[in-house]
């Protein structure tokens, strides 16, 4: 695996490759000079691998991308923000357990997945359901009904 998977976002282009996801989002917060960072980002490339088709890999230098680092409250690195529909649902701070953070991965997606289950449900249901009958203008003429 490369590096590529994993893209690099910046203040100004977080919203836009991060919000704009059609799928969840795992936001590896670093800085570049720390020892414990660069090993951490080595899990998280092994697990890109497992699920490069279902989540999408980002990572942000919190010192030079302040505005992203104050918005989400990071405090110390690394720490690791999943995002599901935009809004945070998960975080690890400091000592990312990779077996751990592959859990909560499949945990999350099995969620997306049993959400869009009943969502398509609901839908069948709604389509199944009878139409009320628009009265035609002959059925309300003399009965004093506007059409």
């Amino acid at each position: 695996m490369n590096n590529d998977e994993i893209l690099e976002v910046t203040d100004d282009t977080f919203d836009y490759e991060v919000l704009g996801a059609d799928k969840p989002s795992l936001i590896y917060f670093t800085v570049s000079w720390s020892r414990s960072c660069r090993d951490h980002l080595e899990i998280l490339e092994d697990l890109v691998d497992d699920y490069v088709d279902k989540v999408r890999f980002f990572q942000l230098d919190v010192e030079r991308n302040p505005r992203i680092k104050s918005r989400f409250r990071i405090m110390v690195t690394p720490t690791v923000v999943i995002l599901r529909n935009g809004e945070e649902a998960m975080r690890f701070t400091t000592d990312v357990d990779p077996v751990e953070l592959a859990n909560c991965l499949d945990e999350l997606l099995q969620d997306i997945k049993y959400a869009k289950k009943k969502a398509k449900e609901i839908v069948g249901k709604i389509k199944k359901a009878k139409k009320p009958k628009r009265k035609t203008f002959r059925q309300t003429q003399g009965k004093g009904e506007k059409c």
